[in-house]
């Protein structure tokens, strides 16, 4: 009997023990392959920092040259909407980047922000797994919002009327951008001239090879549209670092200015023009004053 009690005693020991051990390992962090893409990303590149002096005499000079800006942005939510946002999405910009070219198609400026929280509290799991960025990451590394958005719309108003700001699915990315500018900010943004690079209208000018895809597709993904990096192998046919990044900002900024060169060797300005209420009622200023107090 007492045998018997003693093993008992130090068979639960044992137990005890180990459940300790057990305890004490780490748990695994689960990571998305988009946080795992990100992390491989930081190994060449890496966010820019918001400069509080004045840019130099030969950047002005340079930047004054603009005739194109594209831009792309990522979210703190996956297409957030909310009851009064008219279907609108209002999602918290985390990262932007954007190039300025010049009217032969040099690159004068490329930039690439990651943004502290403004807004917002925490970026949710989905948008996570999209782009790769945690909260903490924001908090960590990001600069000020409000500066980057005073930069970025300082380059919007070098924009010639001849000249566009470029964004793939440019709904999308006007719709966000509106949401995350003040007031004054957003009048610079909607009085620029705008091209939407993912535009169905400008299919007309792809290759043979688009519309033998198209062709297959069922019928909802004929309304979805070519995937950014699918319609950048249409249109630019060598390989490219883009395809490993997508969804993160400068990366999508440099597929775009790649499909948009390509439509502007082939389409009209009028063609390329992208116009909120092209099949609305006419874009008069009072519509532009209810679009930037976020009415309808």
């Amino acid at each position: 009997m007492e045998a018997t009690t003693k093993q008992q005693v130090k068979k639960a020991n044992h137990s005890a023990k180990f459940k300790v051990e057990v305890n004490l390992k780490p748990s695994p962090i689960a990571t998305s392959s988009a946080e795992r893409a990100r992390k491989q990303w930081h190994l060449n590149y890496k966010w820019d920092s918001v400069s509080l002096g004045t840019s130099s005499t030969s950047t002005r000079e340079l930047l004054a040259n603009t005739k194109y800006m594209v831009v792309d942005v990522e979210t703190h939510d996956w297409k957030e909407q909310t009851s009064h946002s008219n279907g609108q999405i209002r999602g918290r910009i985390v990262e932007i980047a954007w190039k300025t070219f010049d009217v032969k198609g040099n690159c004068l400026d490329s930039k690439q922000y990651l943004l502290k929280p403004h807004g917002y509290n925490e970026i949710t799991k989905k948008a996570t797994s999209v782009h790769g960025i945690t909260t903490k990451c924001a908090i960590n590394h990001g600069s000020d919002a409000k500066s980057v958005f005073d930069e970025f719309t300082s380059i919007l108003k070098l924009i010639p009327k001849d000249g566009f700001v470029v964004a793939y699915r440019m709904l999308d990315e006007d719709s966000i951008i509106m949401c995350n500018l003040s007031q004054e900010q957003k009048v610079v943004w909607d009085n620029a001239p705008k091209c939407d690079a993912s535009s169905k209208a400008l299919w007309t000018h792809l290759p043979p090879e688009a519309s033998k895809k198209y062709k297959k597709w069922n019928s909802w993904r004929k309304k979805l549209g070519f995937k950014h990096a699918e319609l950048h192998s249409i249109v630019c046919t060598t390989p490219n670092y883009c395809y490993d990044f997508v969804h993160m900002a400068n990366a999508d900024v440099d597929m775009t200015w790649d499909i948009f060169a390509y439509y502007k060797s082939h389409a009209s300005y009028a063609e390329l023009k992208w116009e909120p209420y092209r099949h609305k009622k006419p874009y008069n200023s009072v519509r532009v004053q209810h679009r930037i107090n976020g009415k309808t």
